[in-house]
């Protein structure tokens, strides 16, 4: 694809485009060919969806195990003996997609210039802070820097894998700095600004800044990546290229530069039912994000017909679907219910997990509490077990025990005489639909009496960040072995929305947590300043446990599986897990979720397409 460009010498010559030391990625089942154009889908016209998924190269990286920490765009990293800071050297000669070499330079302006700009971000990320103070960045030479913190944060290297998009650390500086002030003449780019519709120069900024967003359409054919392909084209609605990346830093084993198929052709279909009609009748080659597993049973029947396979992976949710209610409620009396133990105990006793595993996910999960993956060290059985029996008698004696009696009509009255009635706001998708109405079902059987309604995301974010929730099912997102997305920082918004403020505004909003929260924030503080796996752990399994104790989150089933289509014709995308070596662990289904990149677990750069050698 590239041989014409470099016979004209528009391109160097491929040794001139990868570094000193590429990243060396082992094939999932053998060397490639190259060539091809390999079709996706999105669900949205803003976003390339499938595809953002596929280029989400941060620092370091998870292997295919979800939790060893491998290197990444950086080659190597060293953790300090006192886990004060973490050195990282970068690739010397690796390029951004226009050639322009990435150095520490490239760093030091997203740290600098970006996160610690005021205008741009009020206050740098929690990823990014230890003791409420933010990292500072040491530059030793152009390949070489080091973050240091001034306490422990022996967590750092794992949460450096997740430092793309909204938290790279890495953007090109040669490119942005024409919308900076502190390298442009703000008249300049205010000029420009008001030219393309923004009243100040950090909205301008902000969307011309593309590595700190999704990819998408709007994304300009110039704008340096560091992915395996770059946005060429967006020819109609609904449609978008994008090609090769010629600088893309990694190869295969025996030398070749990667990625192996020259062009992605991402198809937007905002609708299930004919993007679903699309996935049978074979017009796509991967489909993961949009393949849900409650149309498994069409996929699976329309394989011999559409010419593809279905792979089954081991979600990254400790549980799917989780419940959590608001204890910052602004009903008095509606927060002290919640804010009682008995009555969390009571609610999660009364759901029938089994029901929800046969109905929902076909039998294929396990019912369980709301806690991490068992891909985790935090893991415990007795974890998964927590009050998630179903148990009516129990939870209807505990309800008794509140003093929340039975009306004549079967529901419970609240303390003011008041019937109890918990509002629900639903996210319009499976599983959440299926999963809210049987619970709603659950709940009501025991006496509690539940308002359900599909609301959209985004509204309910809205209800969430005004303290206006009664309780809402979120998928429990977690890392492996730094629980980024559980408790607290992450996801007490989901709870406790005015705890939740007054942390992250550092005291200055919201409402100050009672003990009890705040020393298992410490737990979660301490996890990060850990200077050794063990101690990381042990910290972890305490935090988990407080879970389990406490539930705040309430799990209904775990371990599920997310069915991903695979044309017959598409070669080297895992059906197994793989281990740090990339050896192939048999029988255990390959994995696929947020905290591991989603997609770019499985490295898209080596899948290859057959007929194209």
């Amino acid at each position: 694809m590239l041989r014409a460009q470099v016979a004209a010498r528009t391109l160097p010559p491929v040794e001139q485009r990868l570094p000193a030391e590429p990243l060396v990625i082992p094939p999932y089942e053998q060397i490639g060919s190259y060539g091809g154009e390999l079709r996706i889908t999105s669900g949205r016209d803003d976003l390339i969806m499938e595809a953002n998924h596929f280029m989400k190269d941060s620092l370091l990286c998870f292997a295919g195990d979800g939790k060893t920490v491998m290197p990444n765009v950086a080659r190597k990293w060293e953790l300090s003996p006192d886990a004060k800071s973490t050195t990282i050297y970068l690739r010397k000669g690796m390029r951004w997609s226009d050639g322009v070499p990435v150095t520490t330079r490239d760093i030091q302006f997203a740290w600098e210039d970006v996160f610690l700009n005021t205008d741009l971000i009020p206050r740098p990320p929690a990823l990014f802070k230890v003791g409420g103070r933010p990292l500072t960045l040491e530059i030793i030479d152009d390949y070489t820097c080091r973050f240091v913190f001034s306490e422990p944060n022996g967590a750092f290297p794992i949460q450096l894998t997740m430092t793309y998009n909204f938290y790279s650390l890495v953007q090109p500086w040669h490119y942005l700095k024409q919308f900076h002030p502190k390298y442009t003449a703000l008249e300049t780019i205010m000029e420009n600004a008001k030219k393309a519709g923004y009243a100040t120069w950090f909205e301008f900024f902000r969307d011309m800044n593309h590595n700190r967003r999704d990819l998408n359409p709007y994304e300009p054919a110039d704008f340096p990546t560091l992915g395996a392909w770059k946005l060429v084209s967006v020819p109609s609605s609904g449609h978008a290229i994008l090609e090769r990346n010629p600088y893309y830093w990694k190869t295969d084993p025996e030398g070749h530069q990667l990625p192996y198929i020259d062009r992605l052709q991402s198809t937007t279909v905002a609708k299930e039912e004919p993007r679903n009609l699309l996935f049978v009748s074979g017009n796509v080659d991967y489909a993961a994000q949009f393949a849900r597993i409650e149309n498994a049973p069409l996929f699976l029947s329309g394989r011999k017909k559409g010419g593809y396979e279905v792979y089954f992976y081991e979600e990254n949710q400790g549980t799917r679907v989780a419940y959590y209610f608001n204890q910052t409620h602004r009903d008095p009396v509606l927060r002290k219910i919640i804010q009682d133990k008995r009555f969390r105990i009571a609610m999660s006793h009364a759901i029938n997990r089994t029901e929800i595993n046969d109905i929902v996910y076909f039998g294929k999960g396990v019912p369980k509490q709301d806690t991490v993956s068992p891909v985790s060290a935090f893991h415990e059985k007795e974890f998964d077990k927590a009050y998630a029996s179903y148990d009516p008698d129990t939870a209807n004696r505990l309800l008794d025990e509140m003093g929340l009696n039975r009306g004549r009509d079967g529901w419970r009255r609240r303390p003011d005489g008041r019937t109890l009635i918990i509002n629900m706001p639903v996210i319009p998708v499976e599983p959440y639909k299926k999963t809210s109405e049987l619970v709603a079902e659950h709940w009501g059987s025991v006496g509690v009496l539940v308002n359900w309604r599909i609301l959209q995301g985004y509204l309910i974010g809205e209800r969430l960040v005004g303290n206006l929730v009664d309780v809402v099912g979120f998928p429990n997102d977690v890392s492996v072995d730094m629980p980024v997305m559980q408790f607290p920082v992450y996801n007490m918004e989901r709870w406790a929305p005015l705890w939740d403020k007054w942390v992250k505004s550092e005291g200055t909003a919201g409402e100050e947590p009672p003990h009890l929260i705040m020393s298992y924030y410490a737990v979660w503080e301490s996890i990060r300043r850990a200077t050794n796996a063990e101690e990381r752990n042990s910290r972890g399994r305490q935090l988990m446990r407080g879970q389990s104790e406490n539930l705040w989150g309430i799990g209904t089933v775990g371990q599920t599986l997310t069915p991903t289509l695979v044309s017959d014709r598409l070669r080297n995308v895992p059906r197994f897990m793989q281990d740090s070596e990339g050896n192939i662990i048999e029988g255990r289904n390959a994995l696929y979720g947020a905290p591991w990149g989603v997609s770019a677990l499985h490295r898209p750069e080596q899948f290859w397409l057959e007929g194209n050698r």
